[in-house]
């Protein structure tokens, strides 16, 4: 029988932006959340944006995928990462979500925070406005033209120095879950489009949904152990097969039978052609898997690592029981070529499916 399950990860690129104009940046430091979607209670934050440029611009969120087979293409999905199109396959569950959005302005000197609007977008494709200006731009000759001070006054003299109200403006993000959906357990993933006069970004989200086993008798787990967003110039440091990054960490036990564990870059479990891709561009990566047994790069999907055997005995006072544990558990890791630094991809969020597949016997 075989166990099939998927691990992402995702690298922000970010090269140098200019400094002028409308801008939109996703806020690492805010990060974003995992949306539990066991519960369909109220909104969940998700994600934090910051804004600067010039007031009343439109901006536009779209959803550009994953999209379920057989849904209406116009609105918000969080969409199984096992995604495989078909009305009847199994993977095509999804949770289709609203998006609150909420616009915060900052002070400039005082860091005051005031909420400027609210609002709920049902569509994809619907817009919401930036009802004011954001920004550290100063004026030329203060004390002679009119201009905003560090409160947000507009007035004329040398306090009153600033182009615009606010020194930024935040957008924070709340998923609503609908009563649509058709879920199992797993990972799910939702990417939006940002758009506006002078910008445009990418944003990956994720949720889950507590799943049970499907191999009964059997545990097998994932964790990841790199952030969820990786900046590309930490990704380039890596760029050997003893110089890689941690990324995952695999375990899998069972009192039943032993597993053989493989890798594949594709669901059909055909290839091990990893890459990193985005809308933009790709570059590949070599992945290395390290058990008891030493460290593995995988270049087949034939190649297997199984499971160890080990007995546990437990002794009582009438009987000694003598069972069979079998165990494997390793480390992922990934390099990229050293050529890398060399070369100029253009910015954006791009990410990789690395498939696990493990056999029982």
């Amino acid at each position: 029988m075989k166990l099939s399950k998927i691990f992402k990860v995702v690298l922000l690129l970010t090269l140098l932006t200019p400094l002028y104009g409308n801008s939109l940046e996703w806020n690492l430091s805010a990060d974003t959340t995992i949306l539990d979607l066991s519960s369909k209670v109220g909104s969940s934050y998700v994600a934090q944006l910051i804004y600067q440029g010039e007031g009343g611009n439109a901006i536009g969120l779209a959803n550009i995928g994953p999209l379920p087979y057989g849904e209406m293409s116009d609105r918000f999905y969080y969409t199984h990462q096992n995604f495989i199109p078909g009305r009847d396959s199994p993977y095509n569950r999804w949770q289709r979500v609203l998006f609150g959005v909420t616009i915060k302005g900052q002070r400039h000197s005082s860091g005051k925070v005031e909420i400027l609007s609210e609002d709920v977008l049902q569509y994809s494709g619907d817009t919401f406005s930036i009802p004011t200006g954001a920004g550290n731009d100063l004026l030329p000759n203060p004390g002679f033209v009119e201009g905003f001070n560090s409160e947000g006054v507009w007035g004329k003299g040398s306090n009153y120095r600033y182009k615009y109200p606010y020194e930024f403006i935040t957008i924070e993000l709340r998923a609503i879950a609908t009563t649509e959906g058709n879920l199992i357990g797993g990972i799910y993933e939702s990417h939006l489009y940002f758009s506006g006069a002078g910008f445009s970004l990418t944003l990956p989200l994720e949720g889950r949904r507590e799943e049970s086993s499907e191999l009964e008798d059997h545990s097998f787990s994932i964790e990841r152990v790199v952030p969820q967003l990786l900046p590309f110039e930490q990704l380039i440091e890596k760029d050997s097969f003893t110089n890689r990054l941690r990324v995952g960490v695999i375990k899998y036990s069972s009192f039943e039978t032993g597993a053989t564990l493989s890798f594949a870059s594709d669901a059909s479990n055909s290839a091990v052609d990893f890459k990193l891709s985005s809308t933009k561009s790709s570059f590949p990566f070599s992945l290395v898997f390290e058990s008891n047994n030493g460290a593995q790069k995988i270049t087949d999907t034939s190649y297997g690592f199984s499971t160890t055997t080990h007995q546990l005995t437990t002794i009582a006072p009438t009987y000694t029981e003598v069972v069979n544990e079998h165990l494997l558990s390793g480390e992922v890791g990934i390099y990229v070529d050293k050529d890398l630094r060399k070369n100029r991809l253009p910015d954006d969020f791009y990410s990789t499916e690395i498939y696990f597949i493990v056999t029982s016997w």
